[in-house]
């Protein structure tokens, strides 16, 4: 009896030892997919946010780049309405020193 009896207590002991050996393991693997799957996951994180600034980069130049076309185009339409006035008052004098002239 006393056989049987150690007998049991060692197979309980060979079950609780491998098991306790078998959580660890599952354990560590699980950790190590979670690690794994945090990497990933932030990898991603700074794919996408390197993505963006590159977007936004190239919306601020383009951005940039139309307000200074338009800044150009209502300096070139001043100067124009500039130049369209000046000649307009040049023959209004022009009109009005011939007729003073008569």
């Amino acid at each position: 009896m006393k056989r049987l009896v150690m007998v049991g207590v060692a197979a309980v002991a060979v079950v609780v030892l491998s098991g306790t050996v078998t959580a660890e393991q599952h354990f560590r693997a699980h950790r190590a997919g979670v690690e794994l799957r945090h990497e990933t996951r932030q990898a991603l994180l700074d794919a996408r946010r390197a993505a963006h600034d590159v977007r936004h980069q190239a919306y601020r130049a383009s951005r940039e780049r139309r307000i200074a076309a338009r800044e150009a185009f209502r300096d070139a339409m001043r100067d124009a309405r500039f130049a369209i006035r000046n000649a307009a008052r040049e023959a209004r004098r022009a009109v009005r020193d011939a007729y003073r002239s008569w």
